[in-house]
């Protein structure tokens, strides 16, 4: 149809302050789209899609414009944006890699929208006996698809509740934490996702004081 915008695996939200109108005009669905408001347009929805109107808006979950990779500013997705895993492999919205070049898909399915939320995993040095008074070395790895995702992330060093030290990795993802502990304890490393990189879960390791 003449005039006629088509979305497919799209992201078309908070381009109105107001959170009234993201969209003007007519415009169709190839499914699987997310749409904060259709309000202010006429819009043929797929069953597939998931959208907010101008009195009831659906968050999509959008970071500030930014660089996460890749030499053009892409939207980060909060890690409960409807965005994630919307889009199953074999629909045809799924293309090989996103804005950035990252690969397709990191998760089950791939996201909607321009940027693929690149699956980070955290590694941890195997258990180490230490001597009583001696410092232990904590040494790992987090990897990612994206390699904004390695460099310069910060990682906590977390014994129960207490964050005992918190650093940025190295080039390529490396880290290490050097500190005293008592026997027996089970300290954590964990990344705190941010919009553009999601991680496994914390790695714990127990330090055996002799």
């Amino acid at each position: 149809m003449p005039g006629q915008v088509t979305l497919t695996a799209s992201i078309l939200a908070a381009n109105d302050p107001a959170g009234v109108s993201d969209c003007s005009g007519a415009v169709s669905s190839g499914g699987y789209n997310v749409i904060g408001s259709t309000t202010g347009c006429t819009y043929s929805a797929a069953g597939t899609d998931l959208t907010g109107t101008g009195v009831a808006p659906l968050d999509a979950g959008l970071s500030a414009l930014a660089f996460h990779d890749g030499i053009t500013k892409t939207m980060g997705l909060a890690p409960d944006s409807p965005a994630i895993d919307l889009v199953p492999t074999a629909s045809g919205g799924c293309p090989s890699d996103d804005q950035r070049g990252v690969p397709r898909p990191q998760g089950t399915n791939c996201e909607a929208g321009s940027l693929e939320v690149a699956s980070t995993s955290l590694t941890i040095g195997a258990p180490k006996t230490v001597t009583a008074g001696t410092k232990a070395k904590i040494r790992g790895q987090l990897s990612s698809a994206a390699a904004s995702c390695e460099d310069a992330q910060v990682l906590n060093l977390v014994k129960g509740t207490t964050v005992l030290k918190s650093q940025a990795t190295s080039a390529g993802g490396a880290y290490a934490f050097t500190l005293r502990i008592k026997k027996g304890t089970t300290i954590h490393v964990e990344f705190a996702d941010t919009p553009a990189c999601s991680a496994s879960t914390s790695k714990n390791k127990t330090i055996n004081v002799t």
